[in-house]
């Protein structure tokens, strides 16, 4: 699932830092987790007070940019 977030974080996981509204591919409970983490480290720490309202958004890919594009075939009549 392609993940983008509102604000930069390290990602311990991916062992680098991920943008502010960068699209990132990980599961939502990561996701779910990594907002909650950070979130209860802003509550504990006033440095971290723009963290409050850290969270994430999921990217829906359309149809037409997954699938491939299918050729249009001739019928004989």
């Amino acid at each position: 699932m392609k993940i983008k977030f509102n604000l930069p974080y390290h990602d311990e996981k991916l062992k680098r830092d991920v943008k502010k509204d960068e699209v990132v591919e990980m599961a939502q409970t990561r996701a779910d987790q990594i907002v909650k983490d950070i979130k209860a480290q802003a509550k504990k720490n006033s440095n971290w007070k723009a963290y409050e309202e850290f969270s994430y958004e999921k990217i829906v890919e359309s149809k037409e940019e997954t699938e491939p594009k299918q050729e249009a075939t001739k019928t004989k009549e």
